[in-house]
């Protein structure tokens, strides 16, 4: 009986973002894969005619001359990329999408979704939470300190990269990764600062 109460409050929770229009997205996203490297990443567009992309900096290799987005178009140059596992990134490939606009910055409680090509499939996988608090200061695997956006969205490998959207379908974030903070059974996803997000759409979007 608990394990079937269990599947289907997972079923619930996976198809919690019916309400939203994922199509409107889709065309921006694309599936980013490395030429002999396991698993995938998600990127969004944020200037079509310049070709101009976001990801997560610890989905491009040192050396990224062999990133495919869709198995087809190629990474051209890295525009921006600090070090870390949790900044974004920016760069040139040689097909652009319709770009991703920038949403005002979201508040503690508002909706967003997150979608990106989790476990490797295809189709876009997509959560819908609430988000937590816009700026928290956690120490990571390295010792640094950094401030994160925390939201209570669910996901999983493959969908960083990814964009967090508003009700607006506007982007808000960039999906990042995930934590359990607690020995009973719970998650929240966390992802770089809107402030940090709209500094590299200031810059590189259009």
């Amino acid at each position: 009986m608990l394990r079937s109460l269990i599947v289907a409050l997972l079923a619930v929770v996976s198809l919690s973002g019916a309400s939203w229009d994922v199509s409107r997205v889709m065309p921006s996203l694309a599936r980013l894969t490395v030429e002999g490297r396991e698993g995938n990443c998600t990127a969004f567009a944020i200037h079509e005619k310049k070709g101009h992309w976001v990801t997560m900096s610890h989905c491009l290799p040192d050396t990224p001359t062999d990133v495919r987005l869709n198995g087809d178009a190629k990474l051209l140059e890295v525009l921006y990329r600090a070090d870390g596992d949790t900044p974004a990134a920016v760069f040139v490939a040689d097909k652009g999408a319709h770009a991703l606009k920038l949403g005002d910055e979201p508040k503690r409680g508002d909706d967003i979704l997150q979608i990106g090509f989790g476990a490797g499939s295809g189709t876009p996988f997509f959560y819908e939470g609430l988000l937590v608090s816009p700026s928290v200061q956690v120490t990571t695997v390295h010792e640094t300190e950094v401030s994160l956006q925390f939201n209570s969205a669910h996901g999983m490998p493959g969908m960083s990269g990814g964009p967090l959207i508003n009700r607006k379908y506007r982007v808000v974030g960039v999906i990042s990764g995930g934590m359990q903070p607690t020995p009973v059974p719970s998650m929240l996803s966390f992802s770089p600062r809107y402030v940090d997000l709209k500094a590299l759409i200031d810059k590189f979007g259009g």
